[in-house]
């Protein structure tokens, strides 16, 4: 984030950020708006076995709503909630999130909506040299004010060859995405097939 202040510290397994934020730039918002100021923090906790758990939450202030904001669908400040876990292991990862917000999100028309989300990843090393990586993604609007369709909905698959030693350093890969959503206007998610190398160049 821009414009920010932050303070972190650690305690044994425990982590803590708290943060202040300078006015801002609005997204997405005509007239080139400002959120007043916004404030946050998160705490993280890493527990025994290779588990985690966190949370972390950000509010932007606006002290005056225009009538460009309510049209675009902005009627206050914008806030947004998460907690997460994670479980570690030598060749497991496995996460998952769970969110909400009110005037946080906005989709291609630029409509601010209220939605909640959840994410799941995961990947597994099956050899020093291969990787499998998978997930999903789901958000969806909750407030009945917002007229469009939006709603993501994402399964991904990959499979990963490392050219180096060095995890995900330099790698070809094979990505599919399943997407079953909608966009604003009710138009369905498109698939996606990627092939590609990702090679850095040290001089």
């Amino acid at each position: 984030a821009d414009r920010v202040v932050q303070l972190r510290s650690s305690t044994g397994n425990w982590q803590w950020s708290l943060q202040v934020q300078a006015p801002n730039i609005i997204p997405n918002i005509e007239g080139n708006e400002e959120f007043d100021y916004g404030y946050g923090g998160s705490v993280f906790w890493k527990t025994v076995g290779g588990f985690s758990i966190g949370t972390a939450y950000n509010s932007s202030v606006i002290d005056r709503i225009t009538p460009a904001m309510r049209a675009q669908g902005l009627t206050g400040d914008s806030q947004a909630a998460v907690i997460g876990v994670q479980w570690e292991h030598p060749r497991w990862f496995l996460s998952g999130t769970a969110h909400l917000s009110e005037n946080h999100e906005a989709d291609a028309k630029d409509q601010y909506f209220d939605a909640r989300g959840y994410e799941a990843y995961g990947s597994y090393i099956l050899t020093p040299k291969w990787m499998v990586r998978g997930g999903y993604n789901d958000l969806k609007p909750t407030n009945d004010s917002y007229n469009g369709r939006t709603h993501r909905q994402e399964i991904y698959f990959s499979l990963q060859y490392m050219l180096k030693r060095k995890l995900l350093d330099d790698l070809i890969y094979l990505e599919y995405k399943w997407d079953q959503g909608e966009r604003y206007n009710g138009e369905s998610g498109k698939n996606l097939l990627l092939v590609g190398i990702r090679y850095n160049l040290t001089y």
